[in-house]
């Protein structure tokens, strides 16, 4: 039979059982030994299997590690756990598509590094004679004048409109990148 929930008098106080508590033989009286964990906060909270320990939000998603806990929140909801780090800080939390992934700039092939500086304004300058290391700078952001002086085309209304213009190959955007040219 599904338990009722059950609403916490304070709307910033969470619960949690700690399921792995219950493997644990119980006192002579027949009640929980419960198990003592530490919350980042640095506060001991002495949990149970069977009867909820009651905490504030901040304190409880500590526990959103594993899913031995079952963390609810004021309104008596399981909060559904999430790995250690995102936990840390769950502004961190991002939801991919299947297929996706994060990766470093530097770990795409050619082929990608290619396809993404064309598809940022500027970038389509860029070829496939065009090396691999200004790709990555140009991804990472490389701006200001650099970046305006390698457009092949200057307007009116640009406000660096002051920055000569001109056509260049790999080889001269490389060495203008670099500071070298």
């Amino acid at each position: 039979m599904p338990q009722a929930r059950k609403k916490t008098a304070d709307p910033d106080t969470w619960t949690v059982l700690f399921l792995n508590a219950g493997l644990l033989p119980r006192k002579p009286d027949g009640t929980e030994q419960g198990v003592t964990h530490k919350a980042r906060s640095g506060v001991a909270y002495r949990l149970f299997a069977e009867t909820p320990t009651e905490m504030p939000s901040s304190d409880a998603i500590t526990f959103l590690c594993d899913e031995a806990y079952i963390v609810k929140n004021e309104e008596g909801e399981r909060v559904q756990p999430m790995p250690a780090k995102a936990a840390a800080n769950p502004a961190q939390v991002i939801d991919l598509e299947p297929g996706q992934s994060i990766c470093f700039i530097e770990e795409l092939t050619d082929t990608a590094l290619l396809s993404r500086a064309n598809q940022r304004p500027g970038g389509e300058r860029f070829n496939s004679k065009t090396g691999r290391k200004t790709l990555i700078q140009f991804l990472h952001g490389i701006s200001g004048h650099q970046h305006r002086a390698l457009n092949t085309e200057a307007s009116v209304e640009d406000d660096h409109a002051d920055v000569a213009t001109v056509a260049m190959g790999a080889d001269e955007v490389d060495k203008l990148l670099e500071g070298t040219a």
